[in-house]
Order: C-alpha cells, then sequence, then structure tokens
C-alpha cells in the first residue's frame, strides 16, 4: 500500500489528532505535543524518510504513547519536502 504523501506541518497535524483521540491512559496524554518530522535517510530509518528527535510538551508517563502513534504515522506517511 502507498504512503500519503505530507508535509511536516500535516503529518505533525495528523500525530497531534491521533494523540488528541486516544483513550490510552484514560485520556491523560491527550495535552501531549506531537513532534514535528524531519527529513531523514529512508535506508537508514526503516523505510520511513521522516524521524523526530523531539518530543514537545512531554507529560510524565505520556511519552511511549507519543512514540508509538509517531511509528504508526511513520509507516503510512512520507514526507514531502
Amino acid at each position: 500500500m502507498p504512503k500519503t504523501r505530507a508535509t511536516a506541518e500535516a503529518i505533525r497535524d495528523e500525530i497531534q489528532r491521533r494523540i488528541r483521540t486516544s483513550d490510552e491512559l484514560d485520556g491523560d496524554c491527550r495535552n501531549a505535543g506531537a513532534p514535528t518530522p524531519i527529513a531523514a535517510d529512508p535506508t537508514a530509518n526503516n523505510g520511513c524518510n521522516w524521524t523526530i528527535t523531539v518530543l514537545p510538551n512531554r507529560i510524565a508517563g505520556c511519552d511511549s504513547l507519543v512514540i508509538r502513534i509517531t511509528q504508526e504515522v511513520m509507516l503510512q506517511y512520507d514526507l514531502v519536502e
């Protein structure tokens, strides 16, 4: 299945949407910030042409949820530059 091509802003917005609608941890992580994608070499990044380096607006206990959601989006989206 081909990946959806999107800007860094659109990918970040999708990650944020998924965080806000998540019921995990009883919704306590809904205010966690979405990371901004940056370009990466897909051959060194499991086939994904973007990665993240910072988790903004961190909420204690929510990092694993934000990372998991980001990894799901990485499988579905390619970054357009």
